[in-house]
């Protein structure tokens, strides 16, 4: 009878080693053009949010709007305050979205988060709009997703009772819960998630590698998530950071972040480095999805809708490239422009789809006589007798798409041919 636990043993292992040995059922695939939607998330509308809906529907299957927010640690709940009217002209079709700052918990049906929802729609739809979705954006930790799964199941029954009915549900994923058990049982009571592959990974030194999205990673991410049976969208960065770190003399640690409206608080006495969504590596990511995809996912979505007065964010010509799987262009180009006989300007422009620093040295030739007056403009100063330099800008200082400016003036005795070219 001692034979029989080796035999038990010899038994389990090969079960063992027969699960593991057990195909994997590939994941369906697809191709071709996927849907893009955007997100808009201004707290505050003026003129430029409300001509940024304008182009944004025609490229957008849908905008994601910022509705609401919700900070429980400050009992604090508003609504947001997009234009309904910018909206409904938009001709998009419209989700709104609701901010929830980090809570440990507990997590009760009651909660103000359930409430915001509600209203949100019924704002919403008081202004003529019927959302096709209420999306939850919390970074929940790994630990409580369970009890995020009790907001969800409440918000979710709070708009079924609505006159009108109910409206689908949507939550924002992080790479982190794919592997969750909670999560599986989370993405379930949803009709579909967003699932965020860009964040900041806060590098120790202004000299250590950093990224918004790491390609690689995300593509890794949602195979992973094909996995999981759930419909899902991918959401892609088009924003940047600009980050400090303490001088040298100092250690060089880390030190803060800066998003779009926080330039002016910056102290000048750290090393501030901007950190950029690339427009190369997200136009990669869409023209390979395009071509190859699994079928569980339904699109990208976009943060941020470009505004035109974003510091910090993708101009339209560039995001307008990479929704083609393009690579931006680049191209900046220096040329004069006879004002009168004898007067040149010397005019730099971006005729690319790419914001760009600014160029620091701009040649200019001209045979014969020197000019017998000149000025360097916007920044630029003569150097040399045929030289404009300007001193480096700040990195979050660019040169956008489109831009035309005049740098530099020189006046002749007689007209002259003036050339000019960005070194």
């Amino acid at each position: 009878m001692k034979w029989r636990p080796l035999l038990v043993l010899v038994v389990a292992t090969l079960s063992l080693l027969g699960w593991w040995a057990w195909p994997v059922a590939p994941v369906p695939r697809t191709s071709g053009p996927m849907s893009h939607e955007a997100f808009v998330w201004q707290r505050s509308w003026g003129d430029a949010e409300r001509a940024a809906v304008e182009p944004g529907a025609g490229r957008f299957s849908r905008l994601l709007v910022l509705a609401g927010e919700v900070d429980l640690s400050r009992d604090r709940a508003v609504l947001g305050t997009p234009d309904d009217a910018a909206l409904r002209q938009s001709g998009a079709a419209i989700g709104l979205v609701i901010r929830i700052e980090p809570w440990p918990g507990p997590f009760h049906e009651t909660d103000a988060v359930v409430d915001v929802c509600r209203r949100a729609v019924q704002r919403a739809r008081g202004a003529g709009i019927e959302p096709v979705e209420l999306q939850l954006d919390f970074d929940c930790g790994q630990r409580k997703l369970d009890g995020y799964a009790v907001w969800l199941s409440a918000v979710r029954a709070a708009l079924d009772e609505l006159p009108g009915g109910g409206v689908p549900v949507t939550i924002t994923a992080l790479p982190a819960w794919l592997d969750r058990g909670a999560f599986r049982r989370l993405a379930r009571q949803t009709d579909g998630y967003v699932l965020q592959v860009h964040s900041l990974q806060r590098p120790a030194t202004i000299d250590e590698p950093a990224t918004l999205c790491d390609p690689v990673a995300a593509r890794r991410w949602v195979e992973q998530a094909a996995r999981l049976g759930t419909p899902f969208r991918v959401a892609l960065p088009t924003y940047s950071y600009v980050l400090g770190f303490d001088p040298p003399e100092s250690g060089g640690a880390f030190h803060g972040i800066a998003a779009e409206g926080e330039l002016h608080t910056l102290d000048p006495a750290k090393r501030w480095t901007l950190l950029r969504a690339d427009p190369a590596a997200m136009a990669a990511l869409v023209q390979g999805w395009s071509a190859d995809r699994p079928m569980l996912m339904d699109g990208l979505v976009w943060f941020r809708l470009p505004v035109a007065d974003d510091q910090l964010n993708w101009p339209w010509p560039t995001l307008d490239a990479v929704l083609d799987g393009r690579e931006p262009k680049r191209s900046q180009v220096a040329e004069s422009r006879r004002v009168e006989p004898g007067l040149i300007e010397i005019v730099l422009h971006n005729d690319g789809e790419a914001d760009l620093p600014w160029p620091e040295r701009v040649r200019v030739d001209w045979p014969g006589a020197s000019p017998i007056a000149r000025d360097g403009l916007a920044g630029y100063r003569w150097v040399e007798p045929g030289r404009l330099s300007r001193a480096a800008a700040p990195a979050w200082e660019r040169f956008g798409p489109g831009q035309q400016i005049t740098i530099a003036w020189l006046r002749f005795a007689h007209d002259t041919e003036v050339t000019a070219h960005v070194e």
